[in-house]
């Protein structure tokens, strides 16, 4: 190995040394509190968007910085006039970077951002963290609540039968809320707090054509998963859950992952099923023995039990097979069969401004008779109920009275047909002042008669 030049080391070996020396002197420098400071603190005579914030912390900085920012309020100006005003005092900002860059990143730029004594002025938009909230804020306000004659619609595929059909998109004149909101909003950052609103640029337009792929894409996917047949069958015919049903109650995402959603079934159930196959409580047409027809209602007929209904179809929808089948009913009318109504041709039919009862029989009057309902003060409801059951021997007790009677047939709670062996008025209109409390009072003989022809279920219509 060749000797260094002795000379040469007389010359290297000074600059080393002072390397080191300064190397050593540096790193203890950037561990005293003059440096520490500077590396944490804006530089002083530092002025941000016209705030001075010198010496402050970033945390410091970017507090003072946004309460300044956010006294300013967001003005909306409609034809040179005032109509909104909007607070900003819950805005935050993203600009931690922004004050990172002017305390320094590196000891470097420490060194040289805190440099020189002269005024160090910088300008910025205020980034905005968040605002949603602001958003929805302009949205809802009243300056946006603008007339308009057609509401535009974007273009999209009716889940309501199998045809799929595209449903043309609709160009309408309301005002596109949403897009007001983000335009207003995107000018805050840089300063722009006075909006000027021209509802005539704001109209709404279709962001989904008729023609666009994605619709295409769309009936390919739901021809594939949501063509089954659900079937449901009524008294008066069936009815089938849609595409758009099935949809919502097993989704299946685009990669073929199915969800069976529990809260859209029992929704469908509730709001959908129900009054598709319920008829209890529901208006039915009735023609009586006079031939007139008049709309009654009342517990009679079918109730749906929602809760059973709700679990019974997750399976269905979980095995993912066809199927036709009856709902599952919490309740259930004596006829059964089919047709247009639900009371069939058996039936208790009962007047009371003609104070009479028939029995009907395969649409037969089989058995009439001559009765007293309540009086006007306790009227017998009218309405189309049915035979809760029938008694032997049971005592009907009130506020003001206790009656033994031999045949107790209950139609609507504590209303219902019996023998009255007290009365001998029967058919006549002292019921408006000296009737039952509710109940159709029967003489005993044809008391027993209808006793002996009905049974549980039975429907009784009193108008």
């Amino acid at each position: 190995m060749r000797e260094l030049n002795s000379s040469k080391l007389r010359i290297i070996g000074p600059i080393v040394a002072a390397i080191l020396v300064f190397c050593g002197g540096f790193a203890i420098y950037l561990h005293t509190d003059d440096y520490e400071k500077k590396a944490t603190h804006v530089p002083e005579n530092t002025i941000i968007n016209g705030v001075d914030c010198s010496g402050l912390t970033k945390e410091e900085t970017i507090k003072k910085l946004t309460g300044e920012w956010n006294k300013n309020k967001a003005v909306v100006k409609r034809d040179g006039k005032k109509v909104a005003e909007f607070s900003l005092a819950k805005l935050t900002y993203d600009i931690d970077g922004k004050i990172d860059e002017i305390i320094g990143t590196n000891f470097i730029k420490v060194l040289k951002n805190h440099s020189g004594s002269g005024k160090k002025e910088h300008s910025f938009k205020m980034k905005i963290a968040s605002s949603a909230g602001l958003e929805k804020t302009i949205e809802k306000h009243k300056f946006l609540d603008i007339p308009y004659k057609v509401k535009t619609k974007d273009a999209y595929v009716d889940m309501r039968d199998k045809k799929f059909n595209i449903v043309k998109e609709v160009y309408g004149d309301n005002v596109d809320k949403e897009k007001v909101a983000k335009t207003m909003v995107a000018g805050i950052p840089g300063g722009d707090f006075e909006f000027k609103f021209n509802p005539k640029k704001y109209v709404d337009v279709p962001e989904i054509k008729k023609g666009d792929k994605v619709l295409k894409d769309e009936i390919k996917f739901d021809k594939k998963h949501y063509t089954q047949n659900f079937v449901y069958e009524k008294f008066n015919g069936t009815y089938q859950i849609t595409p758009g049903d099935i949809k919502k109650m097993r989704f299946v995402s685009p990669n073929g992952d199915v969800t069976i959603n529990k809260k859209e079934i029992a929704k469908f159930v509730k709001d959908k099923l129900a009054w598709e196959v319920n008829t209890q409580y529901f208006d039915r047409k009735f023609k009586t023995h006079s031939g007139r027809t008049i709309v009654t209602s009342g517990s009679y007929g079918y109730a749906l039990d929602k809760e059973k209904e709700a679990a019974k179809l997750a399976k269905d929808l979980e095995k993912n097979k066809d199927f036709s089948r009856a709902p599952v009913f919490a309740q259930k009318p004596y006829y059964t069969g089919k047709g247009k109504s639900d009371l069939g041709k058996d039936y208790i039919e009962i007047s009371l401004a003609e104070q009479t009862l028939w029995l009907y029989k395969k649409g037969k009057v089989v058995f009439a008779t001559s009765v007293t309902t309540g009086r006007d003060e306790s009227p017998t409801d009218i309405g189309n109920y049915y035979i809760e059951y029938k008694d032997r021997n049971a005592t009907l007790t009130g506020a003001d009275y206790s009656n033994k009677v031999s045949y107790w047939m209950p139609f609507n709670g504590n209303q219902g047909c019996h023998d009255a062996p007290w009365r001998n008025d029967f058919g006549s209109s002292a019921y408006h002042t000296s009737g039952s409390h509710g109940c159709v009072n029967m003489p005993p003989g044809d008391a027993a008669v209808l006793y002996s022809q009905i049974e549980k279920g039975f429907p009784v219509i009193v108008y």
